[in-house]
């Protein structure tokens, strides 16, 4: 589930996040929304620290927004910071609706 995952990751836009559902939806993922999007989820907070910089796993939150890893400490809080830097509105650890991303085949 890996190689799928990032490779859909890579597919969100710069500037742009998607929800641990979302994600799961997309892979295919056919249990509850919860469970895929926690199954997601167990497999981004498993992710090297080397492999931080080249997996875009910032752009993946919560479906109202907020940024989960921040109840975890220092991952978390670069989650928020990268989002920002790429102009992502971050407000008391959630990003606005208004940034998500949203799928089309077309393009």
């Amino acid at each position: 589930m890996v190689h799928p995952l990032c490779a859909l990751l890579h597919l969100i836009p710069f500037g742009r996040v998607a929800s641990y559902g979302e994600v799961a939806r997309l892979l295919g993922l056919i249990h509850g929304i919860k469970t895929s999007g926690w199954m997601v989820g167990r497999v981004l907070s498993g992710l090297p620290r080397e492999k931080w910089d080249s997996v875009p796993w910032r752009r993946v939150v919560a479906q109202n927004g907020q940024i989960v890893a921040h109840k975890i400490g220092e991952k978390g809080i670069i989650q928020e910071e990268k989002l920002i830097a790429e102009w992502v509105a971050v407000q008391d650890h959630c990003v606005r609706k208004d940034f998500f991303w949203v799928w089309d085949r077309g393009s």
